[in-house]
């Protein structure tokens, strides 16, 4: 357990300590827990050269009820000569991970970008690697499991698009898959949000993209929750300091929760990238942690309802 306490800010919903869940690696951060599995994307040792990819990796609940040391994904036979938890020629992370009601699947989507996106002049990676990226040429990719998880089988690039598609959040309506993300227009207080409805049957993309309407400014690492026909968004504003929730009935508009203020988590000096919702009744995120040296532990955050302000169901 982290032993520090939140600086609180007027209007804030209260959080309890964040309890460690995986740690003692060097950059690992965009949790996303499903079953039994706990996904990351990142390095788990500093960067020896350029590019140095970012890699998908997975952690377990073991039968003590702890999350085993993560490790990178492991391919298909037919995809073994790919290195564990790494596309040749790409950096991944980002990763989300659903069951597809048709069948036994479990599909993952991930932030894919090549690696000749990288200026390996422009910046140190170890320091700050958005300064080295190209970041419109990110995009979406899909990759699927038929053994929950043991290994999966890449498909490539689901999603892209000229002012980029980064860090994805999904929910499954119906037969289809509603992906949503972020643009990669820079400064983040000047890009958008985004929802893409994608075919599960064909897994292709159903009309154009609809931009999210919601408070306040641009948002990075999205994150979305289904809970009885609501839809819940996470994201992280102020360089990942912040997080904060909105609410939305159609997937679109988005509003102010009615049992939380945000931002519901607001740690200035400490990145709290990739947050990912686990519950909302109590509200609980997932979050990397990082203090200026990389991410070298995932956390579980809990943050109490206002009661005051919940509606009544």
């Amino acid at each position: 357990m982290l032993c520090w306490v939140q600086a609180m800010l007027p209007g804030m919903a209260a959080s309890l300590e964040p309890a460690t869940m995986v740690r003692d690696f060097h950059n690992l951060y965009s949790p996303f827990r499903f079953d039994d599995y706990l996904w990351m994307g990142g390095w788990l040792k500093a960067p020896e050269r350029v590019p140095w990819p970012d890699r998908i990796f997975q952690s377990r609940l073991n039968s003590k009820g702890e999350w085993t040391y993560p490790e990178p994904i492991r391919w298909v036979a037919s995809q073994s000569r790919y290195p564990r938890g790494q596309i040749p020629g790409f950096h991944i992370n980002d990763p989300v991970v659903l069951q597809d009601p048709e069948n036994a699947r479990w599909v993952m989507l991930y932030t894919a970008f090549p690696n000749d996106a990288i200026d390996s002049t422009a910046c140190d990676p170890s320091v700050n690697p958005t300064d080295c990226l190209d970041v419109k040429r990110h995009a979406v990719g899909w990759m699927f499991s038929y053994d929950d998880g043991d290994t999966w089988e890449d498909q490539g690039i689901l999603l892209r698009s000229p002012t980029g598609v980064w860090s994805p959040g999904a929910v499954i309506r119906g037969s289809e898959l509603w992906v949503y993300y972020m643009d990669a227009t820079l400064p983040v207080e000047d890009s958008a949000l985004w929802r893409q409805r994608v075919s599960l049957l064909g897994m292709a993309p159903i009309g154009p993209p609809d931009r999210l309407m919601h408070p306040g400014k641009g948002m990075s690492n999205p994150d979305l929750y289904d809970a009885d026909g609501r839809l819940y968004l996470a994201a992280n504003r102020l360089r990942a300091s912040q997080v904060v929730v909105y609410e939305s009935d159609d997937g679109i508009v988005f509003r102010e929760p009615a049992c939380w203020r945000n931002p519901i988590l607001d740690l200035r000096g400490t990145r709290l990238d990739g947050p990912h919702i686990v519950s909302v009744r109590p509200i609980a995120l997932l979050t990397g942690f990082n203090k200026g040296a990389g991410s070298e532990r995932v956390v579980h955050h809990r943050v109490s309802d206002d009661r005051r302000r919940c509606d009544p169901d």
